[in-house]
């Protein structure tokens, strides 16, 4: 009987050993809602890790993050209900989803951070922006608007310092710029402020975001941890080869290049937008690849072959993608040095996308909007 029961102990930690061995690719087999939400969970982690390389404080990896999730996302589409991750590939995220994305990416760095919906008198809520806590305090980073909120000595600040007093929205130096840039603008943008601040109504905030798991994301965040890329790279062609099995062939070969362009692996990506584009010439989503693979062309530093590809989207598919194109323009012609054509592109961009250096510097060379 004791020889049984020894037996049974040593099969039963057996499969569990091995459950947890192949645990990771066995929640590719589970439903969709799980699956995903360990994909998109190691995704994150990807790019987190990515883009903050070299950052040695959390400021300085909560600045990289911004900039990233200000330069791949565009306010445009219609708002739908989906996660961080499917906004970022389609590029499209309205404010609400923009502070999903930096909470998302930041969850992944262990930095606590939380989107605070505002209201104005009436209940609606006109913004939805992002807080960050860093150095015991929480701080307001807008991706949205391109402004992460600070005194005039540089002291980033709070939504309730902002509340006590809006008159400190106004001195941010993007503000001041905008109202020689284009004072039309600024009007629209200052009542917009002034129906929010001081707040009518007390803000919405959720929890702050680090990110939950359940056994089999811990179990993978492990093998990441150790293997990293190597295993995500395994783990992601699992997850396509797996997904999308039903849909039409276009939107199945869209998503596999946004997927590998979003993880980093050019190659994969370009290959599959190349033969997108010789496949299905004409396509629902033939402007968006078009975009997509300027924008890979911009990562890699390719800037020639995205300049052409971003003039070609302007000249050729001018609705959907224009602004955001000229904004790639504008950081290729900056990156190369040809700082009059930079402006020149910026001045095509909306103002929610510009930065208060880029605004000065078109104030300066006398480019404002009338």
């Amino acid at each position: 009987m004791l020889k049984v029961l020894r037996i049974f102990i040593v099969l039963f930690f057996s499969v569990i050993l091995l459950g947890l061995l192949f645990s990771p690719f066995v929640s590719l087999f589970l439903p969709e809602k799980l699956t995903n939400r360990t994909y998109f969970r190691l995704l994150y982690h990807v790019i987190a890790d990515r883009e903050t390389i070299g950052c040695i404080s959390d400021e300085d990896k909560v600045s990289r993050i911004f900039d990233y999730v200000l330069s791949h996302t565009f306010l445009q589409g219609t708002p739908y209900e989906c996660k961080p991750a499917e906004s970022l590939m389609s590029a499209e995220a309205y404010c609400d989803y923009q502070a999903r994305i930096l909470n998302a990416l930041l969850g992944a760095l262990n930095i606590n951070s939380r989107y605070v919906v505002l209201f104005d008198k009436s209940g609606i809520s006109p913004h939805t922006t992002c807080e960050v806590f860093l150095g015991e305090k929480w701080r307001v980073y807008d991706a949205s608007l391109n402004i992460i909120f600070q005194d005039n000595l540089g002291n980033k600040l709070a939504l309730e310092e902002l509340s006590a007093n809006p008159g400190l929205i106004f001195q941010q130096r993007k503000m001041i710029a905008l109202k020689d840039y284009d004072p039309q603008d600024y009007a629209i943008k200052s009542a917009w402020f002034n129906s929010m601040f001081p707040f009518p109504l007390p803000p919405e905030r959720s929890t702050p975001v680090i990110l939950q798991a359940h056994i089999l994301d811990r179990i993978a965040d492990g093998y990441y941890k150790i293997f990293k890329t190597s295993f995500f790279d395994f783990y992601q062609d699992s997850y396509l080869h797996l997904k999308k099995q039903n849909a039409a062939a276009d939107l199945r070969l869209f998503f596999m290049a946004r997927n590998y362009h979003l993880a980093y692996r050019y190659a994969k990506a370009l290959k599959c937008y190349d033969e997108f584009l010789l496949r299905y010439p004409v396509s629902e989503y033939t402007q968006d690849v078009l975009f997509f693979r300027a924008m890979l062309y911009f990562d890699i530093k390719n800037f020639n072959e995205a300049e052409k590809s971003f003039e070609l989207i302007i000249n050729k598919y001018p609705l959907k993608w224009r602004s955001a194109s000229y904004y790639y323009l504008g950081r290729i012609y900056g990156a190369v040095g040809n700082d009059a054509m930079s402006l020149a592109s910026y001045n095509n961009v909306d103002t929610l996308k510009l930065s208060f250096e880029v605004l000065e510097n078109l104030n300066k060379n006398g480019l404002r909007r009338q």
